[in-house]
């Protein structure tokens, strides 16, 4: 039980899971992991050139608004949106109709540091994270895909991109 939680930037109409980052995603795992790595590169514009990861989404939220959003969100209304969420809570709106980059961030990180991708893969194979390898799916690629959307398939077109099929 807990509360869980993903990072979201309304204005941008994205958020990631840290889930997806082998994170733990209850209110106990906030500001543990690779998401507070992943909000600080989202967020920083990058002016001293240090290389944190790979792809196009470094500093693509930089001067957004960014929100933690609980499953038990009670937030009525948020500033970057005028939509009053069609009768959803939070978390069920920004789930449905913002785009999920959890696994093109997971991809940009593992991409620029192999040992930071060894690490994600040892964990996945010890069972820590077992939500993205182990989906109830016959392969972990269509659980991937059944979680992020069908038109997501694999990790490709350079660092930090997803492919469409």
């Amino acid at each position: 039980m807990g509360i869980n939680f993903v990072v979201a930037a309304p204005r941008k109409r994205q958020f990631f899971d840290p889930d997806a980052l082998l994170d733990n995603s209850k209110s106990t795992g906030f500001l543990s992991g690779l998401h507070p790595l992943c909000v600080t590169l989202l967020t920083c514009r990058n002016v001293a050139g240090i290389v944190g990861a790979g792809g196009d989404w470094q500093g693509a939220w930089f001067g957004e608004p960014v929100y933690i959003v609980g499953d038990g969100s009670s937030q009525p209304h948020l500033p970057e949106i005028a939509d009053d969420f069609g009768g959803r809570d939070l978390w069920s709106f920004v789930h449905e109709e913002f785009e999920d980059i959890s696994y093109i961030l997971l991809a940009g990180l593992c991409a620029s540091d192999p040992e930071r991708c060894a690490d994600l893969a040892a964990r996945a194979k010890a069972g820590i994270g077992t939500q993205l390898v182990s989906s109830g799916e016959r392969s972990p690629a269509r659980g991937v895909r059944n979680r992020s959307g069908r038109h997501w398939t694999r990790c490709g077109g350079g660092v930090g991109r997803g492919v469409r099929s």
